[in-house]
């Protein structure tokens, strides 16, 4: 996974799946300073691959992680299921569902929605109680 730096964000990609292009991600500074040291001191050439590793193997670190750290399913631990995770706690978190469709990728917000589900009526009740405060503000 190559990095590049993009004023003022700096970003690291891979190729994308269904086609030729790539795909690229915003990370936090610190962890490109991260990424950068790790690469300077062990010899990769930033443009290569920094991380060697396949799908399948991803999937059985996430499994084994996953009941190392006591999780009673952990075999249906898989890094689709922390998307679905990232998601819905993304949404539970108060941010927006642009955002967290900006984040995951989705090229449309239908998508997301499969991801997070429908508010239940409690969220919406708290939530329009939320703009009513703000409105008396």
């Amino acid at each position: 996974m190559p990095y590049r730096t993009k004023k003022p964000k700096l970003w690291l990609s891979e190729r994308q799946t269904k086609g030729t292009n790539r795909i690229f991600y915003p990370l936090p500074k610190r962890v490109m300073g991260q990424l950068r040291r790790y690469v300077s001191q062990n010899g990769f050439d930033p443009d290569g691959r920094i991380f060697p590793i396949s799908e399948c193997r991803v999937e059985q670190l996430v499994k084994s992680y996953s009941r190392i750290a006591g999780i009673a399913d952990y075999r249906m631990a898989s890094p689709h299921r922390l998307r679905a995770f990232f998601a819905t706690d993304s949404k539970n978190k108060g941010l927006d569902a642009f955002v967290i469709r900006d984040l995951m990728r989705h090229v449309s917000i239908k998508t997301t929605n499969e991801y997070v589900g429908r508010s239940t009526p409690e969220e919406v009740s708290n939530y329009m109680e939320f703009l009513a405060r703000r409105g008396k503000a």
